[in-house]
């Protein structure tokens, strides 16, 4: 890109001491790169030449080159010597530029400069004498007006007989003596003065309009007093001044003046043609073509029509809509009735003294006579059903049938009882869930069948299970008796079970109870994992198990196990001693967190993760109660973790336990039965419509029911 160089402002400077000019001179010039005044170095040539009459240009001398010469801010200076005389003639300089830095080629800038003669001292060669200015000859019209500075004046060359002093004030050369000031200052720089001005003393002031305070003595203070700031001190430019004017019937103020009068007008006729008027959302009433009357309709007004936050409790009927509850109870005491205005009646909490209480209320050992189809009771589990009552499912170890028992009351006192399946030996290890809505609220009951080495799925057709439906899982053949199974979210359900022929934990994903997909592998490392396997759902899907290799607890965390591993994700290891002995229960808490139920040397432990996706869990700590051979799990009706043990203080008692924090780390002792019989098995836990625990466990070869009298189960029971 070439650059723009430009050249303005020059001067030659010449000395000269005969008519005839010698080849030196020297050249400043001012010189723009790219439109701004050049900073830096830069290369030039200069060529001198004449516009000669018939020849045209011709150089004189030799051209100069001057490498790196210095420019700042535009300005430059340069000697040249051409090396021949100049006379005086006008004279063409040629200047080409370059940058300092470049050998390129030179930018020639244009037009060409005219080197004019100037005006030279002549001196006679037989004379000594020069010219010169004569003594006391420059005047005010010789000197250039706005032109003389303090530079142009020589030292003590200017004195008093050289200025004018009608306009150029003389230097003043006055004082005034102590008590007076310069009252004047004469031309010739003499000054008069005057006495300075003395003050009188002041013998009172006094507050006029709008002001307070004043006096007479000593430091005095003024104010602006209390409404002191009426309509005279107000500028009606800029402030209103009380409106005053009124416009009678008819009229509207049309302009408001500034003293407070009003210009009125007569009010606008309508000009409109509206021949009809609808009534759009939540009115009635139109459309009206003459008279009518619009009015908000029955229903009218719904959610969207009411502004948010706008409704208070003096706008509701609290005989059908609740009133914000502003009452509490205090420790102890509990709400028992709330009323319409939202104030609360507290009662005594039943049962409970304190939350360590160890209670010794629970009666000795007390069957379901009509549940034992034979001689005995095996493996049990229990759910909720949608009626708020319990369902249990269990194996007779006798017939080797699936038996469900319904309690048709909340106490148990009348139930159902139905064989559901009885094809082979079947009903090992049942697990029973409310797998969703419609037909699905009905239980869902999975169990191993022994005979056919698989696992089965069966739905109930009513809430009591009175009738059925079942069908092997045929992806789970050759699966061991440990599984569980959970709710999946299209209302389905997912089992997960271990292989022990692979020694691996799979899955297998049904919409219904013989509508199942292929087994998926959740855990196939080399290890012998996946028994005493559990699962946990609520939102994210939690499925705890041991490896049997290393006696290790671990844990898959899941999104949605239903087509494959890939929803799992890494396998965390909730205990590593090596000294787990079988995984019993686990439960998501009301801070979606999962806590682990399971056995470790000969006592019953808890662990819980801290983080959704289990990166991070609490160290492994062992209940309030020493032993146990089993347990189950509920959420309290406080939202902590309650926990029911068998075996604990020896093979005939059972203990309940109350963790005192969401992830378990501590926990009390609530009460401890004796049954005077071993109580065996995985035992169950639920809470019934009332809050209150119900407890299902295996003693001897009867079904014990235990039904707490209060929340936490501190006290007393019923059995049946």
């Amino acid at each position: 890109m070439k650059r723009a160089l430009y050249l303005a402002c020059v001067s030659v400077l010449a000395v000269s001491t005969a008519s005839a000019t010698p080849p030196d001179f020297t050249y400043q010039g001012y010189l723009q790169d790219a439109g701004n005044p050049a900073t830096g170095t830069y290369d030039f040539r200069f060529t001198l030449q004449y516009d000669a009459p018939m020849m045209g240009l011709q150089i004189i001398g030799t051209p100069q080159t001057k490498d790196d010469l210095a420019v700042t801010q535009g300005v430059f200076s340069v000697p040249l010597d051409f090396g021949a005389t100049l006379t005086n003639l006008e004279y063409l300089l040629k200047i080409e530029v370059r940058p300092g830095a470049s050998t390129g080629s030179y930018t020639v800038l244009t037009p060409d400069t005219q080197i004019k003669p100037t005006p030279q001292a002549q001196y006679a060669e037989a004379s000594g004498f020069a010219a010169s200015i004569a003594p006391n000859t420059v005047g005010s019209t010789q000197i250039i007006d706005g032109n003389v500075q303090t530079p142009d004046i020589g030292f003590q060359a200017v004195n008093a007989d050289k200025v004018d002093p009608s306009t150029v004030q003389l230097r003043v050369s006055g004082t005034c003596p102590s008590g007076s000031s310069i009252n004047a200052i004469e031309q010739g720089g003499t000054v008069t003065c005057e006495t300075d001005d003395s003050g009188s003393s002041i013998t009172g002031v006094t507050a006029g309009t709008g002001l307070s305070g004043g006096g007479t003595t000593g430091t005095i203070t003024l104010g602006i007093a209390n409404g002191g700031v009426g309509s005279a001190q107000t500028n009606v430019n800029q402030v209103q001044v009380r409106v005053n004017g009124f416009c009678i019937p008819g009229n509207s103020i049309r302009a408001i003046a500034n003293d407070g009068s009003v210009t009125c007008e007569a009010d606008d006729a309508g000009t409109g043609t509206v021949t009809s008027i609808a009534t759009g959302t939540g009115l009635t009433g139109g459309p009206i073509t003459s008279s009518g009357t619009i009015a908000i309709a029955n229903n009218g007004v719904a959610s969207a029509q009411i502004f948010d936050g706008t409704i208070t409790s003096t706008d509701i009927n609290t005989a059908s809509v609740q009133a914000r509850v502003n009452g509490t109870c205090g420790s102890g005491s509990s709400i028992s009735s709330i009323s319409a205005t939202g104030a609360v009646t507290c009662e005594p909490d039943d049962g409970i003294t304190s939350l360590s209480q160890v209670g010794t209320g629970f009666p000795t050992s007390s069957s379901l006579s009509d549940t034992t189809p034979g001689a005995g009771i095996g493996d049990l589990s229990a759910a909720t059903g949608v009626d708020g009552l319990p369902l249990v499912a269990f194996h007779d170890s006798i017939n080797n049938d699936l038996v469900v028992v319904h309690c048709d009351t909340i106490d148990c006192v009348t139930r159902t009882k139905t064989v559901v399946d009885s094809a082979g030996v079947v009903g090992l290890k049942p697990r029973v869930i409310i797998a969703g809505s419609g037909n699905f609220a009905y239980p869902l009951i999975t169990y191993y069948d022994q005979t056919n080495s698989v696992l089965k799925a069966l739905r109930c057709s009513d809430l009591a299970c009175t009738t059925s439906v079942s069908a092997a899982l045929t992806a789970t053949a050759g699966a061991s008796t440990h599984h569980d199974v959970a709710r999946n979210a299209n209302s389905g359900f997912v089992v997960t079970f271990h292989d022990p022929n692979a020694g691996d934990l799979r899955g297998v994903a049904c919409t219904n109870y013989n509508a199942c997909g292929a087994a998926f592998d959740i855990d196939n490392s080399a290890n012998n994992v996946g028994s005493g396997v559990v699962i946990a759902t609520n939102f994210t899907r939690y499925i705890a198990y041991r490896d049997t290799t290393t006696n290790n607890l671990l844990l898959k965390v899941c999104n949605a196990p239903t087509t494959g591993s890939g929803s799992c994700g890494v396998t965390r290891t909730l205990d590593a001693s090596g000294a787990v002995q079988d995984v019993h229960d686990i439960l998501v808490t009301e801070t979606l967190l999962p806590v682990v139920l399971y056995q470790k040397g000969g006592n019953e432990f808890t662990v819980s993760c801290t983080a959704t996706a289990c990166s991070s869990a609490t160290a492994p700590v062992q209940v309030a109660a020493p032993g146990g051979s089993a347990g189950a799990m509920s959420v309290g009706a406080d939202g902590l973790p309650l926990i029911y043990l068998t075996g604990t203080i020896s093979a005939n008692y059972t203990t309940t336990i109350r963790c005192t924090s969401a992830l378990c780390s501590t926990s009390v002792v609530l009460s401890s039965a004796d049954y005077f019989n071993p109580v065996t098995g995985r035992p169950a836990m639920l809470r019934s419509s009332r809050d209150f625990p119900i407890l299902f466990s295996r003693v001897t070869d009867s079904l014990a029911i235990q039904i707490c009298d209060n929340r936490f189960c501190s006290g007393s029971s019923r059995a049946r």
